[in-house]
């Protein structure tokens, strides 16, 4: 296992993702901090507490990991290698969804210290609002861990990463979209605030006041139902890669 997984960071490190998200997370917080600064769009404070606004690109460039990380293996037929050693379909994708967890930190780390620069050059002050920063980071975590697992699931299924991508993309710009057709819906048919798209609120639930009475659903019901379908659509595309 370990070596899988350091064979999955090693090409990791060494392809575009590594470096190519890793430059566009400090670029963007670079050009929003010279923004906020030069039009007064927001504080040094929010700049931080928001992490320059680059939680949405840390979004798209995880759903496009994650869908693309095992279609990939079957498209340019690596995956034949993978499953011809020693190694379990199992332990493959394991690794595969650690390596995913482990982007996602080094995104978050890289946006970090790409938006505390940009404070520094552009601000005169900013402090950091720790117990806001976690909450932020908290409920985009969960939003992603739902997104991501359904992209995976999906790109397993259609052996497509597009449509994974595609899907998962339009689920971002679509959620409020989607949260005011649910809301008609959930107040005539009370059973349908279960149903796994109202859990795409769980990042505007946890950060807004008053979304509880959309989805009627407490925060701590959306979290549980958050976390249980994401484990359920990665053990659904785990059994599908598995007998793959």
């Amino acid at each position: 296992m370990l070596t899988l997984l350091r064979q999955e960071l090693y090409k990791q490190i060494h392809g575009k993702f590594y470096i190519g998200w890793g430059m566009i997370m400090f670029i963007f917080a670079m050009l929003i901090g010279w923004a906020s600064n030069k039009y007064h769009i927001m504080s040094g404070e929010t700049y931080m507490t928001r992490l320059s606004g680059s939680i949405q690109i840390i979004l798209i460039a995880m759903i496009v990991f994650a869908s693309t990380i095992i279609s990939n293996e079957f498209s340019s037929g690596t995956i034949k290698n993978l499953l011809s050693r020693q190694y379990s379909r199992m332990q493959v994708f394991i690794s595969k969804l650690i390596t995913i967890l482990l982007m996602y930190i080094y995104l978050i780390v890289v946006t970090f210290i790409s938006t505390f620069i940009g404070r520094m050059i552009f601000f005169n002050s900013g402090n950091i609002i720790w117990k806001q920063l976690g909450t932020n980071l908290g409920a985009y975590s969960l939003f992603l861990l739902l997104i991501a697992s359904a992209a995976l699931l999906i790109s397993n299924i259609a052996k497509s990463s597009g449509a994974a991508i595609g899907i998962g993309v339009a689920f971002i710009f679509a959620a409020q979209i989607i949260s005011t057709l649910l809301q008609i819906l959930i107040s005539h048919y009370n059973w349908l605030k279960w149903n796994p798209f109202n859990f795409i609120n769980v990042n505007n639930q946890l950060t807004m006041n008053g979304m509880d009475k959309m989805t009627l659903l407490s925060n701590n019901q959306m979290i549980i139902g958050t976390i249980l379908y994401s484990i359920l659509f990665i053990f659904v595309a785990g059994f599908i890669f598995k007998k793959t």
